[in-house]
């Protein structure tokens, strides 16, 4: 079943909070004549780095535009060889302004030097590679016999590294749980965006930029507006730690109890927003939790055993007071429209302890006991 087709004027953020992440198809390389030295690519690289750009590359993108460089230096080579030949007889009309043009070209080395600016601008730009996997072919086979993109009417079987890189692209998207901004000038890749909603198609690289600065602007504005709400936030967190269970690790912690949990302070909580859809942000971070709790345990000094049952008679138990901190991963869904209005309204407080909160008796503070036959 083809997933909805999603554009980029429809996802005001890639994955807001992250890196957008950017393909980059060869048609674009092509149109800038794969000069990976030039000054475009090396404006191209200064934009990735400065608005937190992941580019990302199948490996098998990487051999296709090595197979490409390949081609073009020998098209290049034929042309020259046919400019030499035709203008020879210019060279004793105008020798000192055509000696420059006619001079022998290392054909080999220059197609090296290509191939070394190709490198260096994948170390520059920090792209992440990405394998072609060997489940890969049967969907690329699979795609192909149904003429899904980007073989189209199925007679575009040179499409096969298109195939592969938009294979390798859609486990990137559901491995890491994002989006990934597509910028193509092929039609095919046009057709693969309509087909999976992961993809998002960009009509140049401005516009992916420009999603990144507004990105950035609304989370900055998001976290501007919560922080006026720091108590309320805190207050909701510790509400929900406290209701979960706890529980004493000790010798006597079969019988033991843990009455009261109180004096529970964040003693810091350096959360950030992650994800902002539709009108709720999303906030996550480790809560240091300080808290102190009142367990009850029967005392193992005035017991004794009975002589019917030879089970152990407790007289008296021991009360102590438990302190200690924990890191608490928190996650909290806010009402973005709300905090416009200067309200904090919440739809989710995740307090993850992982289970019960389980204390031991190196963090008792205090401890009596009282007497009960």
């Amino acid at each position: 079943m083809t997933e909805s087709k999603t554009t980029i004027a429809e996802v005001p953020w890639l994955t807001l909070g992250r890196p957008i992440h950017l393909f980059i198809d060869t048609s674009v390389f092509r149109a800038m004549k794969y000069h990976f030295g030039g000054s475009r690519i090396e404006a191209l690289v200064s934009r990735l780095l400065e608005d937190d750009i992941v580019l990302l590359m199948p490996e098998i993108t990487k051999k296709e535009i090595e197979k490409h460089i390949a081609e073009a230096t020998e098209e290049a080579k034929q042309s020259y060889a046919s400019f030499k030949n035709k203008s020879a007889i210019l060279s004793r009309l105008a020798p000192e302004c055509l000696a420059p043009l006619l001079q022998d070209i290392d054909w080999v080395e220059a197609q090296k030097t290509a191939i070394a600016a190709l490198e260096e601008f994948l170390t520059t730009s920090g792209v992440i590679m990405l394998p072609i996997s060997g489940e890969d072919a049967a969907l690329v086979f699979e795609d192909f016999f149904s003429r899904k993109p980007p073989f189209g009417d199925g007679k575009k079987k040179s499409e096969f590294p298109d195939a592969f890189a938009l294979r390798a692209l859609l486990r990137y998207a559901q491995e890491e749980d994002c989006h990934v901004a597509i910028l193509a000038e092929d039609g095919d890749w046009k057709a693969a965006c309509k087909e999976h909603s992961t993809l998002i198609l960009c009509p140049d690289l401005p516009s992916v930029i420009e999603h990144s600065q507004a990105a950035k602007a609304t989370l900055e504005r998001v976290r501007h507006l919560l922080e006026k709400h720091t108590k309320e936030l805190e207050s909701a967190v510790l509400k929900e730690f406290v209701n979960r269970g706890f529980n004493w690790d000790s010798e006597y912690s079969y019988d033991s109890e843990v009455t009261e949990v109180y004096d529970e302070a964040i003693t810091s909580w350096p959360w950030s927003v992650v994800d902002v859809e539709d009108h709720w942000a999303q906030i996550e971070g480790d809560a240091q939790i300080a808290f102190r709790a009142s367990v009850t345990y029967p005392d193992p000094d005035l017991c004794y055993r009975d002589s019917d049952t030879k089970d152990m008679v407790y007289l008296g138990n021991q009360h102590a007071t438990l302190f200690t901190t924990l890191p608490v991963p928190v996650r909290v869904t806010v009402d973005v429209r709300a905090l416009e209005a200067g309200q904090l309204i919440l739809d989710a407080v995740e307090v993850d302890t992982n289970g019960d909160v389980w204390f031991t008796e190196d963090q008792i503070e205090d401890q009596h006991g009282d007497y009960e036959g």
